[in-house]
């Protein structure tokens, strides 16, 4: 379980732009983590549907982290005032 006061507290320390650095980097290091057990559980013979979930969910991870950089980017595209201004863009 994650101590969330703890993420709390220290996202609320970060600027926009560092959460959204923050969010990609973890994503990037789920996905390695997932394509890890993938490999693992295709070594050990744990059924091609494990390996199959191990990685769809290692491409999800990546999946996230490029829409986070296409975030990003976006606000970097704004003028500094609308930036300041604005919320953080939904993606639907």
């Amino acid at each position: 379980m994650y101590d969330v006061e703890g993420v709390v507290e220290a996202l609320s320390k970060l600027s926009y732009e560092e959460v959204l650095a923050y969010w990609i980097a973890s994503e990037l290091e789920e996905a390695r983590f997932y394509r890890e057990l993938a490999r693992r559980a295709r070594n050990l013979g744990l059924g091609e549907e494990l390996v199959k979930t191990f990685e769809k969910l290692a491409q999800d991870s990546i999946s996230h982290a490029r829409d986070l950089e296409s975030t990003a980017f976006d606000q970097a595209r704004q003028p500094p005032r609308e930036q300041a201004n604005s919320p953080p863009k939904r993606r639907s």
